[in-house]
C-alpha cells in the first residue's frame, strides 16, 4: 500500500511538471532558452512517470521467507488471501501484505518482568503457583518455563479476521493458555516430586494441555521445559532434610546390595568347591587308587615298612 501511494504521488508530480512545461509560452526573442526549459520539463516529467511505474511495480510484489505467512488485505480491511509459500508473491498495488511468523516461536517465562510480545514470541514473568505439601496442598513454588511452538497449521485468514495482529493473537490466546496450564499442572505433584523427575513430566503435561486447548487455532507446542524451581525458605530447608535422608537411605541400600552380592558370590564359590570335591571323590575308584599306588612305587616315592620294624632314615647328603 505504501508503494502504491508513493507511485500515485510521483505520477501526480510527473503530470504537474508535464502540464507546466507544456503551458510555457515561447516568445520569439527568447525561443532558445524557453524551448530548452520546456524540453527539460518534459524529460523530468517522463523520468518521474518512469519512477512512478517502478514504485507501482514494487507495490505489486511481496516476499516471504520459510516459516512466514502473508495475509493480503484490501483497502477497508477485507482479507483477500493468505499465503504461506516461501518466495515471491503478487498482489494488487493498492493491497497490503501482513506478515506472520509461523515456525519456532519462543516462550520464555522467567524472572520478574512485564509481558512483552514480538511477532508471536512471549517474554513474561516466571510462574508462581503451588504444589502438594505432604497430605495438603499449598506449598508455594516459583519456576521458569521455556517453550517453543508453531502455528503453521493455522487458518491465517480466520486468525487475521478475528485478531488482526499476531501480537494481539499471542497476547489474547496463546499466553493465557500457557499461563493456565503452567499454574494448574504443578498441583499434581508433591514438593519432592516437582523438584525431581516430576518437573520433566510436568513440562510434557503443560505442552499437552496447551495443545489440547489451542489445536483449533493451529497452535502446537513442540517442547516445554520446567527449570529453576524455587520454594520458600522453610520448604527449602525441609527439602534439604528430606534429600539428605534419601541420600542416606540410598547409600544404605547400595551397601546392602553390595553385601548381598558378596554373600551370593561366597555361596556360589562354596557350592562350586563342594561340587568339585564330590566329582573328585566319585572319580577315585579302587582301581584308580591302585594304579596311583603302583605309579608311586615306580617313582620311589613310597616305601614299604614291615609291621613292627623301625624305619631307617638316611640323612647322608
Amino acid at each position: 500500500m505504501g508503494w502504491f501511494i508513493a507511485a500515485c504521488i510521483i505520477a501526480g508530480l510527473a503530470i504537474l511538471v508535464g502540464l507546466v512545461s507544456t503551458a510555457i509560452r515561447v516568445p520569439e526573442n527568447d525561443y532558445d532558452d524557453i524551448a530548452t526549459a520546456k524540453r527539460g520539463g518534459k524529460i523530468a516529467a517522463a523520468g518521474l512517470f518512469v519512477i512512478a511505474l517502478i514504485a507501482l511495480g514494487i507495490g505489486c510484489l511481496y516476499t516471504q521467507s520459510v516459516g512466514q505467512g502473508v495475509i493480503v488485505t484490501r483497502i477497508g480491511g477485507a482479507v483477500i488471501k493468505a499465503d504461506n509459500t516461501p518466495g515471491l508473491g503478487i498482489k494488487a498495488p493498492w493491497d497490503t501484505a501482513h506478515k506472520w511468523d509461523l515456525f519456532t516461536r519462543d516462550i520464555s517465562l522467567a524472572g520478574d518482568r512485564a509481558a512483552e510480545f514480538d511477532n508471536g514470541e512471549i517474554n513474561a514473568a516466571q510462574i508462581a503457583t503451588s504444589v502438594k505439601s505432604g497430605e495438603e496442598s499449598g506449598a508455594q513454588v516459583w519456576y521458569d518455563l521455556d517453550a517453543t511452538y508453531n502455528i503453521d497449521n493455522a487458518d491465517l485468514k480466520a486468525l487475521y479476521s478475528e485478531y488482526r495482529d499476531q501480537d494481539r493473537f499471542t497476547r489474547q490466546v496463546v499466553y493465557p493458555a500457557v499461563q493456565k496450564a503452567a499454574r494448574s499442572i504443578p498441583s499434581d505433584y508433591t514438593t519432592t516430586e516437582f523438584r525431581g523427575a516430576g518437573s520433566v513430566e510436568a513440562g510434557d503435561k503443560i505442552a499437552e494441555n496447551v495443545n489440547a486447548a489451542l489445536t483449533k487455532y493451529g497452535v502446537e507446542i513442540t517442547v516445554a521445559t520446567v527449570k529453576d524451581i524455587q520454594f520458600t525458605e522453610a520448604v527449602e530447608a525441609s527439602l534439604s532434610q528430606v534429600e539428605e535422608k534419601q541420600q542416606q537411605e540410598e547409600a544404605a541400600r547400595a551397601d546392602a546390595a553390595a553385601k548381598q552380592v558378596q554373600n551370593e558370590q561366597m555361596i556360589k564359590n562354596a557350592k562350586a568347591e563342594a561340587e568339585s570335591n564330590r566329582i573328585l571323590s566319585e572319580s577315585l575308584t579302587p582301581e584308580l587308587l591302585k594304579q596311583q599306588e603302583i605309579a608311586a612305587y615306580k617313582e620311589g616315592t613310597v616305601f614299604v615298612v614291615p609291621q613292627g620294624s623301625t624305619p631307617m632314615v638316611n640323612t647322608a647328603k
